[in-house]
């Protein structure tokens, strides 16, 4: 009897699928909860550290390599990552409630740092002077 190796990776591809829509509908039903803001901080705070993380390890490939991909990729998380502490995060911390100039900026800052990160993948070649970049 032959096992087709194209089974096992449908039945893997299945579980993930559902790992996903679980963890998912979770995360939903926890944000939209509003009794719960402090979750909402600290998921925030998480989205905020692994945009960190993101930027440093772009951002050490590009002092090392030199692509313009990484320097795009690094950019764009840190704006990400920025956006979130000071439109996300800082107000909840300070307990003064966002109006529509702050969050008109959180859109843009988003906005930018999603296009930084889209046009990352057809920057091609690398930085001639990568110590002064």
């Amino acid at each position: 009897m032959r096992h087709d190796p194209r089974d096992k990776y449908l039945a893997w591809l299945w579980g993930e699928v559902l790992l996903l829509g679980l963890l998912a509908a979770s995360l939903v039903f926890f944000a939209s909860n509003s009794a719960l803001p402090e979750l909402r901080l600290v998921l925030r705070t998480a989205i905020l550290l692994a945009g960190v993380f993101v930027a440093v390890l772009a951002g050490a490939r590009f002092t090392v390599e030199g692509h313009r991909l990484d320097l795009l990729l690094a950019i764009g998380f840190f704006v990400a990552a920025a956006n979130v502490l000071a439109f996300s995060i800082l107000p909840v911390i300070d307990g003064d409630p966002a109006g529509s100039r702050e969050e008109w900026a959180d859109v843009a800052g988003r906005t930018i740092s999603f296009a930084l990160v889209a046009a990352a993948p057809f920057a091609v070649g690398r930085v001639p002077e990568r110590a002064r970049t």
